[in-house]
């Protein structure tokens, strides 16, 4: 039997990671976590505005945003928005339907169509410009953070 002693003494035997270890797993994580495909996308579908600030608020994801896998090729994004300037499009060209159109069952159907597209095209608009805002607001704490460093150092 292992007395408490001995277990004691084997954890504080027990080296603590380097911080250039912790630094490498933290590096690896970030890498793996960056290359789930669509991650970045689902997480800017997520509807309630307040969990998806939570979300991208996570120290993970300000470093996933930073990874350049985290993109992937960046189709997905580019369609986001084209999707939205698409359903604006569309709607320029189907106003000219008259009030007399919109009072049959298939101009009331093509409205009710038109409006949940306009819908779903504005949400994923929101989430593109939610991504480019966020990283634009970690460029810019960066910016201050090197700033404020480099400036105790000259002092």
């Amino acid at each position: 039997s292992v007395s408490d002693n001995d277990l004691s003494a084997s954890f504080t035997n027990v080296r603590k990671p380097e911080s250039s270890q912790v630094a490498m797993w933290d590096a690896m994580v970030v890498d793996k976590v960056a290359s789930i495909p669509h991650l970045l996308e689902e997480l800017l579908l997520v509807e309630d505005p307040e969990a998806r600030s939570r979300v991208f608020d996570t120290s993970i994801v300000h470093k996933v945003l930073f990874n350049t896998d985290s993109l992937g090729d960046g189709k997905w994004l580019i369609q986001m928005l084209d999707k939205s300037i698409t359903v604006q499009k569309q709607k320029i060209l189907d106003a000219n339907l008259t009030g007399a159109d919109a009072d049959t069952a298939e101009g009331r159907a093509f409205q009710l169509q038109l409006k949940v597209a306009q819908d779903e095209c504005r949400f994923l608009a929101e989430g593109a410009v939610f991504y480019l805002e966020q990283v634009s607001e970690l460029n810019i704490q960066d910016d201050l953070y090197v700033f404020h460093h480099v400036r105790m150092h000259q002092e």
